[in-house]
């Protein structure tokens, strides 16, 4: 049996969660924005990503190079995951 994993996680284990709150048309734009990456092959965007990208378009626009975003919003390396395969129990 193999065991199946979750989604990759694209967030740095330093973030800190916070709360925002969205109206529906806010969060129905968020979704169409969700449905047009998928169609276009990319992976499903979390709230958490868009939302990243969004301030980094603000922070380019008043004027931060792309060496400070580079510091500020670093690349994810993204790791393969795991794959192990469980031993099934044995019965008495």
């Amino acid at each position: 049996m193999l065991l199946s994993m979750g989604r990759t996680r694209h967030i740095p284990k330093d973030a800190k969660p916070t709360t925002i709150s969205l109206t529906v048309s806010q969060h129905i734009a968020f979704q169409r924005l969700q449905i047009e990456r998928q169609e276009e092959g990319s992976s499903k965007p979390t709230l958490t990503e868009v939302m990243l990208e969004g301030f980094q378009l603000v922070l380019k626009r008043v004027g931060l190079t792309d060496a400070e975003l580079e510091k500020l919003f670093p690349k994810q390396v993204q790791r393969r995951a795991a794959v192990r395969v469980i031993p099934k129990r044995r019965r008495g």
